[in-house]
């Protein structure tokens, strides 16, 4: 994306933050639209071709395992969905009747889909959303039970898709071996059993009336503390691997579909630069320039085998690419947008869904970041939910409540 492209996005921000009046007929287009997506993407993976688009292909073909055919790419897929189930699990959590199923539907479609991507990106995008809303519910009994509702549809979504290969209906097209891992392990019944466990106690203590324990805050205190430490244990492990500083950290680096050597050369790139272009960056659409004809650090790592013969336009990760073509600053600034954002939703995504579905779009394409890059099928969307938090989300609601 050019600066011509950044401007647009910019210029959405400032006009939804500006216009949007907080109906809610745009959830409704938003989320039918994601759903019908959905539906068919996970058709497709079930090798049920909706709109004959892979029709003559085999499985094994390159086209088949890595395309969808209503959104293309499954990195660009996964980045849609995960931005877009926001409007489905806000739905589930806060909805009533009508619009709490349809929710739940929604969610549904959406894990049974992060899990047969094929990618990566989405199956950790929908853990990582399953985590914030198991969070956000820590503070009343009657939230964790509608949460672990909605979280029990994780492990279900695959035993759905099991039950369909187990009875011959259809075959499932997954390309990646840790994808196949993940859906084939085992560990999907005892996360099922506890949380059906857990809500089962729940709810005995809910019909009972007894004291929700919930309420002190002290649940909540100690699980987002764990949380906190564990994901910022998880950053620094994956900073230090991709630096180069712990041992086999140049075998762990052939992994991941090639995207941690790329981010260790592209690190190497930026370090290398002088202190005007670390600053300020190279400029929109200048990775490609960096790494492969100004630098010479990619082409070496190539001719010695330590990164693939592809050539990137990105670092597939938004937050390194944005350090070299933006800079220091640039990053501090970006960074800075989606940190005022949280701040002003910490409070109304627990009282409108509107805001929850603000929330979880953000985090969702927050996650999808750090795997891939920006792309039309995602970012405008994010900008738009931006806007979404300043313009009436975050004033109003706060006003009202």
């Amino acid at each position: 994306m050019g600066l011509v492209t950044q401007g647009l996005l910019v210029g959405i921000y400032f006009a939804v933050s500006r216009y949007y009046d907080g109906s809610r007929s745009i959830w409704w287009i938003a989320g039918i639209t994601a759903g019908i997506v959905t539906l068919i993407g996970l058709l497709n993976r079930l090798d049920i071709d909706v709109l004959g688009t892979f029709r003559g292909m085999e499985n094994g073909e390159w086209n088949r395992t890595q395309l969808l055919s209503t959104i293309g790419n499954n990195n660009w897929y996964a980045g849609y969905i995960s931005v877009t189930a926001g409007i489905s699990l806000a739905a589930a959590f806060m909805g009533k009747q009508q619009v709490r199923a349809l929710g739940l539907l929604g969610s549904f479609l959406f894990f049974a889909s992060a899990i047969t991507s094929n990618s990566t990106t989405a199956i950790l995008a929908a853990c990582g959303l399953s985590l914030l809303l198991l969070l956000l519910s820590l503070r009343k009994r009657g939230r964790l039970l509608r949460a672990l509702e909605i979280l029990m549809l994780l492990p279900l979504s695959v035993f759905m898709v099991r039950m369909f290969l187990l009875l011959h209906l259809t075959g499932l097209v997954l390309a990646g071996d840790a994808e196949k891992r993940l859906f084939f392990t085992p560990a999907w019944y005892v996360v099922f059993v506890v949380e059906v466990a857990v809500y089962l106690i729940l709810q005995l203590r809910e019909r009972q009336e007894r004291s929700d324990r919930l309420e002190s805050g002290r649940v909540f205190r100690t699980v987002v503390g764990l949380a906190v430490a564990v994901t910022l244990a998880a950053l620094l492990l994956g900073c230090l691997l991709v630096a180069g500083y712990l041992p086999g950290s140049d075998k762990v680096s052939e992994v991941a579909n090639g995207r941690l050597a790329l981010w260790k050369v592209t690190i190497l790139t930026y370090g290398k630069e002088g202190l005007l272009f670390q600053i300020f960056g190279m400029g929109p659409d200048s990775f490609y320039y960096a790494l492969y004809q100004w630098g010479s650090d990619a082409m070496d790592w190539i001719n010695r085998g330590l990164l693939d013969n592809n050539i990137y336009s990105n670092a597939h990760n938004e937050w390194l690419t944005l350090l070299v073509q933006q800079g220091i600053l640039g990053v501090i600034a970006y960074g800075g947008i989606f940190l005022t954002a949280f701040r002003n939703l910490r409070i109304s995504a627990t009282r409108d869904p509107r805001a929850l579905a603000v929330f979880l779009g953000l985090t969702g394409y927050l996650i999808c970041s750090l795997f891939t890059f920006q792309h039309v099928l995602s970012t405008p969307f994010a900008f738009a939910l931006l806007g979404m938090a300043e313009g009436v989300l975050c004033k109003v609601i706060l006003i009202k409540f």
